[in-house]
């Protein structure tokens, strides 16, 4: 028996070990809630983000739809724009058609005018006649006595009449020149209309080709556009994701936040209590002394329960944000990809326009060019009024001239009758009279024929006239439809233009948003590294550390002569390790097993035929031959020993109701004996009997022992928590030897509530 003085010196030195332990306990929970706090910052930022993210991705996706809209009236309004160009050739072509017609019937107009000329030279050649012979009828009429003033009076007539006829035809001459040169002003304004609608056919011909290659970059633009409303969807799954992950993330921390708070709930107020019970110093405040660090144990196993749940917690919530950052990067290419695609449109957009430009430009020139064509026309128009005038005025004084020959022809018959009737004096005037009748037969045939032409000319004129009014109104035409070409254009040119700058916009957006992306992604990263860096390793060595106490106190108990429970069944368990040291020893003795047999860890599941090695134990019938969950197993010496060490087991817990239950473990945690109560279950998912025993408190319990001499036997004491039920437990172990050599461990559990005193 150790002496009091001594048993609280090593009471003392327990309680600082304790004291340190839960120094590094608080401090791992410190250390959780601060990590904790990180993540409420990350999930701050991440819930402000993603509200941006939202609103931005359906501003995107509201964008994209209307983007979609234009490129799907795009082909459209091209098409109709190039309708309209169309439209515009095929009123040129009408006009360029109406031209020259106008040109051929002007240039036939022409050569009649031409050919009246000529004949009223004729004419005028005539009446020149006519007027020397009026001068030599004066002459006869002088020669002849004055009673025959008649030859006077026809040579007097004679003279005027000719006179009329030269100014006649001088007039005639002056309406032809005049008409002609309407006629050379309505050629150069034909030519001049013609150049014009020429040039404005080359120019619709370069803005159709414009149209074309406009055509190409909309079907460019549509891709592009498709693809936006694509990131535009993704991103808003992506937000839409995020959000629904803020809620769950702010439930997580503040979940593991408590859970953490709770692990240290009671582990500090054994301490306490032991330290004031050390300070006194006698027998009973070692027990007392003993029983605080008991009470400390058990609430560190109590506490781990709540480790447990942060630590599923915490990587619940580090997996949360570890999906949450996949998303947010996600989220970031998708926006990096939006800046791309929008910078695409953009150039996409600038070169539509570029090309519209290029179409635009030319159509101003050719809508120049089509006013220019009108004002020919309008010249045209006129000069064939002209011409149309010209002709009526000239007939008139054709007319004229034949009644002025038709005169000169009665003159020669009264000159024919005055000639006659001055017989042999009147000889040479006879001669007179013959040449002014034969002149004047020659005028009438000559102003009949140019009757004739000048009324085929009129009605030529008249259909000239006609059908440059038809060509009138098809020039006014093609100026309505270039004005309705360009209107279309410039419509198509504006809205074109609006798009990439609103593109440009959502650019910058997507810009902002992958940076502030990239900056929530670089706090997720910096909270996900606080989960990882939690001091789970010091947390765990702390646990253990006051679980392991839990042993050395009840040991300085009993050497201080003072018993307690732990230290009471701490003598049942010795008194079950001597019995089986004797199984493993008759074992031997009798062959069925060997030391080397002892230590071989060559498990072999049990499973098909194997399931049988539990026969002796329970009905099998009912065991699943595929191998069970979790796996069972034998070795080549558990059934040489397990049933007698089941019989020891049963005893031992026979005698004492606060033991739980029992297990006899080899050193890897391989439950080589279980009582008959485990062994029997035909609950095969909770049948404990045949597993190996991976908990790490287990494992330090199958252990001990391990390196330490026979006398006195090795024990040990943990509290532990049973990680399926919740309930927390005392386990006492101690080893088994055989022939001086360690071979296993013999272990009862009891519950903490029961084996606090």
């Amino acid at each position: 028996m150790l002496d009091v003085g001594r048993g609280a010196s090593s009471a003392a030195r327990l309680v600082d070990a304790a004291e340190r332990a839960v120094t590094a306990h608080e401090e791992a929970v410190a250390r959780t809630l601060r990590a904790v706090e990180q993540q409420r910052t990350a999930i701050a930022a991440l819930r402000d983000g993603v509200v941006e993210a939202s609103a931005s991705a359906d501003a995107v996706a509201a964008f994209a739809a209307e983007l979609a809209r234009i490129a799907d009236s795009l082909p459209g309004d091209a098409a109709a724009s190039r309708a309209t160009l169309d439209d515009l050739a095929r009123s040129l072509e009408t006009v360029s058609v109406s031209l020259e017609n106008g040109r051929v019937a002007t240039d036939r107009l022409d050569t009649g005018w031409r050919g009246v000329d000529e004949a009223v030279d004729g004419v005028g050649r005539a009446a020149r006649r006519a007027r020397v012979l009026a001068v030599n009828a004066a002459i006869e009429a002088a020669y002849v006595s004055s009673s025959e003033g008649g030859f006077a009076i026809v040579a007097e007539r004679m003279r005027a009449l000719s006179t009329s006829t030269i100014d006649a035809t001088r007039d005639v001459h002056g309406i032809v020149a005049a008409t002609r040169g309407s006629a050379e002003g309505v050629f150069a304004a034909i030519a001049g209309a013609r150049k014009a609608c020429g040039a404005v056919g080359a120019a619709l011909a370069a803005a159709v080709r414009d149209f074309e290659a406009a055509r190409g970059r909309g079907d460019a633009f549509a891709d592009d556009v498709a693809r936006i409303a694509a990131i535009a969807a993704e991103q808003q799954a992506v937000a839409a994701q995020i959000a629904g992950s803020v809620g769950r993330l702010a439930q997580l921390a503040d979940q593991a936040a408590d859970q953490a708070r709770a692990s240290a709930h009671g582990i500090g107020d054994g301490v306490a209590a032991a330290r004031s019970a050390v300070a006194l110093g006698g027998a009973r405040e070692v027990a007392d002394a003993a029983r605080g660090l008991t009470a400390t144990a058990i609430a560190a196993a109590r506490g781990a329960a709540a480790w447990n749940a942060a630590d599923a917690t915490l990587d619940s919530l580090r997996a949360e944000l570890t999906q949450i950052a996949v998303a947010l990067e996600e989220s970031t290419r998708a926006a990096h990809a939006l800046d791309a695609s929008a910078d695409g449109i953009v150039a996409t957009l600038d070169q539509i326009d570029a090309v519209f430009g290029a179409a635009f430009d030319a159509f101003d020139r050719a809508a120049g060019d089509v006013r220019a064509a009108h004002a020919h026309g309008e010249a045209v128009r006129s000069g064939i009024v002209a011409m149309h005038e010209a002709t009526g005025r000239a007939g008139a004084i054709v007319d004229a001239v034949g009644e002025i020959s038709a005169e000169s022809g009665l003159l020669a018959i009264n000159a024919a009758i005055e000639a006659a009737r001055a017989g042999e004096r009147g000889l040479g005037f006879t001669v007179i009279a013959d040449e002014i009748g034969r002149l004047a037969n020659e005028t009438r045939d000559a102003t009949d024929g140019i009757a004739e032409t000048i009324e085929a000319l009129r009605g030529r004129s008249n259909e000239l006239e006609a059908t440059s009014a038809r060509g009138a109104d098809d020039m006014d035409a093609v100026v309505v439809d270039a004005q309705s070409g360009r209107e279309a254009i410039d419509a198509l040119r504006a809205t074109i233009g609006a798009s990439a700058d609103r593109t440009r916009s959502v650019a910058t957006t997507a810009r902002a948003l992958a940076a502030r992306s990239t900056a929530i992604l670089a706090e997720l990263a910096t909270a996900r590294d606080a989960l990882a860096d939690l001091g789970r390793e010091e947390r765990e060595a702390a646990r253990f550390a006051l679980s392991d106490l839990l042993g050395d106190a009840h040991r300085l108990a009993e050497n201080a002569g003072v018993q307690l429970t732990v230290g009471r069944l701490h003598q049942l368990l010795t008194s079950a390790a001597v019995e089986i040291e004797g199984v493993f020893a008759r074992a031997l003795a009798e062959g069925r097993t060997t030391f080397a047999a002892l230590g071989d860890t060559d498990y072999v599941e049990l499973r098909g035929a194997e399931v049988d090695h539990l026969a002796r134990f329970v009905d099998v019938r009912t065991a699943p031959r595929d191998g069970f969950t979790p796996k069972k197993w034998r070795t080549s010496y558990d059934a040489a020993v397990d049933t007698e060490a089941m019989a020891v087991l049963d005893r031992t817990m026979a005698s004492e109701p606060l033991i739980g239950s029992m297990g006899l473990f080899d050193p890897n945690g391989f439950a080589i004996a279980m009582p008959s109560f485990v062994s029997t279950t035909t609950e095969w998912s909770r049948n404990r009997a045949k597993w190996i025993f991976a908990d790490p408190i287990m494992q330090r319990m199958v252990k001990v022992g391990i390196g330490k001499p026979v006398l006195p036997r090795p024990w040990s004491a943990f509290a532990y928590l049973q990680a399926d039920t919740g309930a927390v437990f005392i386990n006492i172990a101690t080893a088994i030897f055989v022939n001086g050599e360690r071979v296993a461990a013999c272990s009862l559990i009891v519950e903490a509530s029961r084996a606090s005193d």
